[in-house]
Parts: structure tokens; C-alpha cells; sequence
């Protein structure tokens, strides 16, 4: 039986690790210091098995740069000193969000990322949620992306056991991953769709799908939840929830995120329009990290199947 080890960035605070090492994996000793010029050391303090499966836990935010050189240092010498197999777990992945050149001439730089990470010796990348998958469908198999509709489903059935709830869905792009969720807690869910001005493409607002429609959710609901993958400056859904309550919602919101990256005042941007709950999953560091939302068991089972 292969055995499997676990290399985890020494930066990364987030997820509870420990799940990896209470299923069998063998924490791998890395030394890591800067440089007073700011470079970047990397050396493995323990021996590598060229026979073994080799999981890097890499951290994506914040130093999203720092972050990948020496991910990017770490897999590469993995692979200079004969680790059979290697995959890579960031399960929040930078630089996503670039996936099309929005202007001409644009780098494309969730492409050339997975590009790069795979050339320098991964066998396979794993994240969560990423922001577009199709972009990574040039790298086959060896992309697995993992999906939080079974974690979120879980956490919004407890909540709805005793309340009435409906979801919402912040644009047409993750529409399908909420009506799923919806589907396994078996209750209602809409969707915003984005406005944006014809002539520069800047989004100008968010607004119900149908509005007809939405004015009939809303009625005799207690919750809402409004999922999104990414929290950042809290724009699209401060102004969602803005909107929920222009309708007359007087009930609790609550948002979920898989990645909480809070930048600026997006607490308060969030808290000001009338959310009352942030809940978010460990991917990154985080205040609002909620004890039934972690993704290390979700990573697992996917390893199971690259193994």
C-alpha cells in the first residue's frame, strides 16, 4: 500500500490539518525563512519517499505571490528528489477570477497558473469552489475542482428544520450550484441577475430575475440565505440584501461564503445593508470560520479517489 504524507505550507493556519493526520497521513517537516531581501528559502527537514503519495496543503490568500513561488518551490523539489506522486490542494486557488480577457491583450491568469503549477511536477490540482471551472478543462483530470453543495446543504437543513427558508443565488453564474443546494434541503431559491452599463461593462446593480417572483419568495419566508463563493468587498451582496429588505423582508439573512477574503470595510458594508449572519469555510483565515462548515473532510474524500 502506498503511503501517503502530508506537506503542509508553513504559512497555512487555516484548515484543521489534523483531519489528514487522523486518516493516516504522515506530516512531512519543512524548514521555510525569508531572506533580509525578501527571497524565499525551502528545504525538507525529513528524508522523501520516492515510493509515496505526496498531498501539499498550499495556503492561497493573503500574499497570494509569496504564496505560489514557494508552492511553487515545494512541488518542484518534491519532484527533483523522486516523489512518485503529487498533489496539489490549495483549496482557495488566486488568481481564478481572471478567466477571459475582459480587455484586449489581457493575461489570462488562472490559465497560466494551472499551467505552471502542473509543468513544475503536480500530478494533480485540487481546490474548492473555484470561481470558473471551464477554464481549466485544458488540463483534463489532472483539475478537480470540489464542489460545497453537500456542505452547504447540511448546514441550511439544520437551521430549516425549524424555520422557513429560501435561498438566493447572487447571478446567473451560481445559479446552478444554489438550486442544487436547494434541492437537497428541499426548499425554494431565486436568483439576482447583474446589471451593467452598455457602454463601459461596469456593473451598475443587482436585481431580482423576475421580480414578480421574487416578491412571492420573499412572503412568509423567516431566513434567506444568499451563497456566493467568494466574500471580497462585500459589494454584490451588500446590495442584494438592500434589496431584500426594499422588498420588505424583515426576517434574518444570512450570507454564506466558501471564501472569505474581507477585504476593506466589507464587514460593515455587509452588517449596514441588514445581513445579520456571515458564515464562512476554513479555506482561508478568517473571523467568521463556523464550526460545521469545515472542508477538510470534503478534500479527503476527494484524495481517495486521485489515490
Amino acid at each position: 500500500m502506498m503511503m501517503l504524507y502530508l506537506v503542509k505550507d508553513p504559512l497555512y493556519r487555516s484548515i484543521r490539518y489534523r483531519v489528514f493526520i487522523d486518516n493516516g497521513f504522515r506530516p512531512v517537516k519543512v524548514e521555510y525563512k525569508e531572506f533580509p531581501d525578501g527571497e524565499t528559502y525551502v528545504r525538507f527537514i525529513d528524508d522523501i519517499d520516492p515510493s509515496g503519495a505526496y498531498i501539499v496543503l498550499s495556503r492561497g490568500y493573503p500574499e497570494q505571490d509569496k504564496n505560489i513561488f514557494r508552492t511553487i518551490l515545494i512541488v518542484r523539489t518534491l519532484r527533483d528528489l523522486g516523489a512518485k506522486k503529487i498533489i496539489l490542494c490549495i483549496p482557495y486557488l488566486p488568481y481564478s477570477r481572471q478567466d477571459k480577457r475582459f480587455l484586449p491583450r489581457e493575461a489570462v491568469s488562472a490559465k497560466i497558473l494551472g499551467e505552471c503549477l502542473i509543468s513544475m511536477g503536480a500530478d494533480y490540482i485540487l481546490t474548492i469552489d473555484v470561481h470558473n471551472p471551464s477554464i481549466f478543462e485544458f488540463l483534463g483530470n489532472k483539475f478537480v475542482n470540489i464542489q460545497t453543495t453537500d456542505l452547504w446543504a447540511k448546514f441550511i437543513s439544520k437551521i430549516c428544520e425549524s424555520k422557513t427558508c429560501g435561498l438566493i443565488s447572487p447571478d446567473i453564474g451560481r445559479k446552478s450550484l444554489v438550486h442544487m443546494i436547494a434541492n437537497k434541503c428541499g426548499i425554494d431559491m431565486v436568483s439576482f441577475i447583474k446589471i451593467r452599463d452598455l457602454s463601459t461593462g461596469r456593473i451598475v446593480r443587482h436585481q431580482p430575475e423576475d421580480s414578480e417572483q421574487f416578491s412571492k419568495f420573499i412572503m412568509g419566508k423567516e431566513v434567506i440565505f444568499i451563497i456566493d463563493d467568494i466574500l471580497a468587498t462585500g459589494g454584490t451582496i451588500s446590495n442584494i440584501s438592500r434589496t431584500i429588505r426594499d422588498y420588505g423582508f424583515n426576517g434574518e439573512i444570512i450570507t454564506c461564503f466558501t471564501h472569505c477574503l474581507m477585504l476593506r470595510d466589507a464587514y460593515d458594508r455587509l452588517i449596514n445593508a441588514g445581513v445579520n449572519r456571515i458564515i464562512c469555510t476554513d479555506t482561508v483565515e478568517n473571523p467568521f470560520i463556523h464550526d460545521d462548515v469545515f472542508v477538510g473532510p470534503y478534500i479527503l474524500e476527494a484524495l481517495r479517489t486521485l489515490i
